[in-house]
């Protein structure tokens, strides 16, 4: 009888789980984790076995086409935590499965190689090559070949066309393998240095040493104060976990995090480290995959999607920041990592670690009630203290200037004391942008999306309205649509932070860290590197920086939220101070409007831009750099309207336009 197997496809196929197929008998070796390809409609799919099936379907029965690992590609354990995700989550385990295995093979990572089994004689030869020229062709071209080997890719350039590589495998005078180059592993610098631990330090050691050495799986949730040194605790008892022939898996809130933790892990355990995270790319992600299940890599640093990373012997299981809201996954397949990380760890018999400064009400629970042991760090290992917090009520004071809208006299002293030390500053705000919204002075109506009916964020550098929910972009208008008034900006972003600092201490080195300003590749990682290396004074930030979050409402509309070129930004220039830290913003102003351009003769060529690059990456850059313009008196806007109509002339009339257009030639 033929025995029946229960594969997931990828991507999965709409309103179905999991599908049967028959195994044929050259694929006896076959089994639950290994990816194979199978017929699906009219084309050939990619899928991962799930299981065996007993009953076999109503219709007709289709059969695998072929295996591609040799052995599963996912573990056992992880298999099961993908059932478990399917039941807890209310979705198809196909669903779970697609969310973890890429949806394509490896580009150009595994090659396809045919080697030469057997030699032909030369009465042989002179026949192959009567009867078949091209295959004698690819035959001698094999004989010349290193080791009797030809990658098919070389095979195709050299001019040599498939069908004759498949007529000498037909023909029993090769056969093809697949060859997986190795891939390129980091340098093994390790450093001998171990920081001495405190008394806390070392019973939190060793109470995770001896549930390691038990084999059993057990939780713990590490409470430590900021700076009780909770990093080495975790290096301490992946030390442990490798001793004992088992695997690591350290999960971060956020990928910024990642590349921090990295250089510290790498110290201590050299080229053994794995990354994942969503940020990498194909290449990257299978490369780090494949370096994992060989276990070339067995410690692995990630975010919240390493918790389904392919770790066949995972003895402890580390979830730092416990407490972010950040592993919680908020599109495509909905799950929350920390509840994951102890779910795996259960099915595995391994240590998990919940640690953070201020943990999770459910977690802190759950360590009081006895479900979890708590362990404490109430000390730093240095004699630093804390530092103090002061907290000022900008409600109460009445501000003037546009940089005192903006900062306290409190913050501005101790932003001046920590230059003239030649200390650092970060910056915190959790708002994006320039403004928070515009609205009309005149009739109050504020500029709005027109999917998810929320306000519009104003980008001064890119010169556009954004919304922060499906990332729809428009230009800004130069007056209100509804009844032509002026528009205000309300609200204050990292933006305009930016631009305040760099006008109010220019000697000084200030750049921004958002997702806006960290949007191409490498430029997180610059702006951190500069950081860490003490070349940057000040550093604006937003909490949105730390990750890349697709829009919820792409999925409901079903379909890409359409956005408009760039434009360049309408003459607003300056800002009337309100109380409250508002500001409006004006059309005109005495020299700051230019008079209309003059309209082009008929039939002469547009010499508009193409659309999308209405504006260039200097213009851009020029226009973030500029200075918070000086706040225009409120008696002097009628004079700026009256200047703005005097520098627009006289309308011409209708008849003064010409009644034909010139004849060409």
């Amino acid at each position: 009888m033929q025995r029946l197997v229960e594969i997931a496809p990828i991507p999965p196929v709409p309103l179905h789980d999991l599908l049967t197929y028959g195994v044929p008998d050259a694929l006896h070796d076959l089994a639950p984790g290994m990816r194979v390809r199978i017929p699906l409609g009219r084309q050939a799919r990619v899928g991962v076995v799930a299981g065996f099936a007993v009953t076999p379907p109503p219709g007709q029965l289709r059969s695998v086409l072929e295996v591609l690992d040799r052995e599963p590609f996912l573990p056992a354990e992880l298999l099961e935590l993908c059932r478990w995700t399917a039941r807890y989550y209310l979705v198809s385990l196909a669903e779970v499965i697609a969310t973890i295995v890429p949806r394509t093979l490896p580009p150009r990572l595994s090659e396809r190689v045919v080697r030469l089994v057997r030699r032909l004689d030369d009465d042989a030869g002179r026949a192959l090559a009567r009867r078949a020229p091209a295959r004698a062709h690819a035959y001698r071209t094999l004989l010349a070949a290193e080791n009797g080997e030809l990658v098919e890719a070389a095979a195709r350039s050299a001019g040599i066309p498939a069908t004759a590589l498949r007529g000498l495998v037909a023909a029993g005078l090769a056969e093809t393998i697949v060859r997986e180059p190795c891939p390129a592993v980091p340098h093994d610098e390790r450093s001998a240095d171990r920081p001495l631990l405190t008394s806390a330090q070392r019973s939190a050691v060793e109470a995770l040493g001896m549930a390691l050495g038990q084999g059993t799986s057990a939780s713990f949730v590490l409470l430590g104060v900021t700076g009780s040194g909770k990093t080495e605790v975790f290096l301490a008892a992946a030390e442990h976990a490798l001793a004992g022939g088992r695997d690591v898996v350290l999960l971060v809130p956020e990928i910024a995090l990642t590349h921090q933790i990295v250089e510290r892990v790498r110290a201590r355990f050299g080229g053994a480290v794995a990354v994942l995270h969503s940020g990498l790319g194909l290449r990257e992600r299978w490369t780090e995959w494949r370096r994992i299940r060989s276990r070339e890599a067995r410690v692995v640093v990630g975010a919240r999607s390493a918790v389904f990373a392919p770790v066949e012997r995972l003895g402890l299981l580390v979830v730092d920041e416990e407490h972010d809201p950040a592993y919680k996954q908020e599109e495509g397949l909905r799950y929350n990592a920390r509840d994951l990380a102890v779910v795996r760890a259960r099915l595995a018999g391994a240590v998990v670690v919940l640690a953070s400064a201020t943990p999770s009400a459910e977690s802190y629970h759950a360590a009081r009630t006895g479900r979890h042991l708590l362990l404490e760090l109430p000390e730093r290992p240095t004699a630093h203290a804390l530092p103090s917090v002061e907290l000022v009520d900008l409600r109460r004071r009445v501000h003037s200037g546009a940089s005192s809208r903006l900062f306290s006299d409190e913050l501005r002293a101790a932003l001046e004391e920590n230059l003239a030390t030649g200390g650092q500053t970060l910056v915190f705000l959790n708002r994006r942008g320039f403004a928070t919204y515009l609205q009309c002075a005149a009739c109050g109506t504020a500029l709005t999306c027109p999917q998810c009916s929320v306000t519009l964020t104003l980008h001064r550098a890119a010169a556009a309205l954004v919304c922060h929910h499906c990332h729809h972009h428009r230009r800004v208008p130069p007056a209100c649509a509804a009844c032509g008034g002026g528009l205000e900006a309300f609200g204050v972003g990292t933006e305009q932070i930016e631009s305040a600092l760099r006008a109010c201490y220019p000697l000084a080195a200030v750049d921004r860290l958002d997702r806006d300003a960290a949007q191409r590749v490498g430029a997180q990682r610059r702006i951190l590197h500069a950081w860490r290396a003490g070349d940057t004074d000040i550093l604006p930030r937003s909490p949105e920086s730390r990750r890349r979050r697709t829009s919820r409402l792409r999925r409901f509309h079903g379909r890409r939220a359409r956005t408009t070129p760039r434009a360049r930004l309408p003459s607003l220039r300056a800002p009337r101070q309100r109380p409250g830290g508002r500001a409006r913003w004006l059309r005109g102003g005495a020299g700051s409007v230019r008079p209309r351009r003059a309209a082009p003769p008929p039939g002469a060529r547009s010499r508009s831009r193409r659309p999308g690059r209405a504006r260039s990456r200097a213009a851009a850059a020029r226009a973030a750099a500029r200075p918070l313009p000086v706040a225009m008196p409120a008696s002097q806007r009628g004079c700026a309207r009256a200047a703005h109509a005097r520098t627009r002339g006289p309308r011409r009339r209708r008849d003064d336009a010409p009644s034909a257009s010139p004849a060409r030639n």
